[in-house]
């Protein structure tokens, strides 16, 4: 019963350390899409429209970051 003890408080050890770094790597993605939108910007799979400019990334640099240069 010791060992049965000793084993599953190391499984839950071992899965609350890949929890916490699953939950950290997962913030860091959109630390970048809060960035973005901090300054004005907003997030756009492919190239910036037309009227906006690439301020950045989104998704931890996946998808880029645009803000609109002129109004609308």
């Amino acid at each position: 019963n010791q060992v049965t003890c000793t084993a599953v408080g190391i499984l839950l050890s071992l899965l609350t350390v890949e929890t916490a770094s699953e939950f950290a790597h997962r913030n860091a993605d959109f630390l970048d899409n809060i960035n973005c939108r901090s300054n004005f910007g907003f997030c756009h799979s492919g190239d910036c429209p037309v009227s906006t400019t690439l301020i950045g990334t989104c998704i931890n640099g996946k998808i880029n970051c645009c803000k609109r240069t002129t109004a609308p």
